[in-house]
């Protein structure tokens, strides 16, 4: 089974013709805590780092129980993120309030990118994906 994410990537390389690099922060383990050395190029002029450490935190304030979080600079020039989160916060919501939820909370550091794409879950419909 292939992820949207990777199927994102897919497309994206046959568009440009070459490979394209993705820079990744997970946040949901110190496993997995790496942060891209590339400078990111939002229009707010932080760097990658800055900008996914802060929507870090306010996932995290904004959410109860915020079980997995992934912040992916899909292109790898900072103008498209994919962001993934698993909280408690969205049992019994449709998707569609789980992403304004998510949206409302991310509403100053959204207009810093050119697109995001977001994928929410309940921690239920993780462990079955997982």
């Amino acid at each position: 089974r292939v992820s949207s994410v990777a199927l994102v990537a897919r497309a994206a390389r046959a568009k440009v013709g070459r490979p394209v690099q993705t820079k990744t922060a997970r946040v949901s383990s110190p496993l997995f805590a790496k942060w891209s050395q590339v400078r990111f190029h939002s229009s707010g002029g932080e760097s990658f780092e800055e900008l996914s450490k802060k929507i870090e935190t306010k996932l995290r304030a904004g959410l109860k129980d915020v079980k997995h979080l992934l912040i992916q600079d899909a292109r790898g020039d900072g103008s498209f993120l994919h962001i993934w989160v698993v909280s408690a916060d969205f049992e019994g919501k449709l998707p569609l309030k789980q992403h304004q939820l998510v949206n409302n909370l991310l509403k100053e550091e959204i207009p810093q990118v050119h697109g995001v794409s977001l994928k929410t879950q309940t921690p239920a419909a993780y462990e079955r994906t997982k």
